[in-house]
């Protein structure tokens, strides 16, 4: 996997690619806000962002839920 990290003012951008050149780049944006994760999708003439918007307690979830037994688990 092959990935970049770029230092901006007011966000840090990482962007996953895809060495096999099947799925399109993975942008992760992380601001004071939130996390926001886009992927661009190619349709005919037109670049479409798909995207989803994670607080940052929902990321350190995703994180610690991925690492994690099936089951369900409430943060304390």
């Amino acid at each position: 996997m092959t990935f970049s990290v770029e230092h901006n003012f007011d966000e840090t951008v990482i962007t996953l690619m895809d060495d096999a050149a099947e799925l399109e780049d993975v942008k992760i944006h992380f601001t004071d806000e939130g996390v926001d994760l886009l992927q661009v999708v190619h349709m005919e003439n037109l670049e479409v962002f798909n995207g989803i918007t994670l607080s940052h307690e929902m990321l350190q979830d995703l994180l610690v839920a991925y690492q994690s037994p099936e089951g369900l688990y409430r943060r304390t």
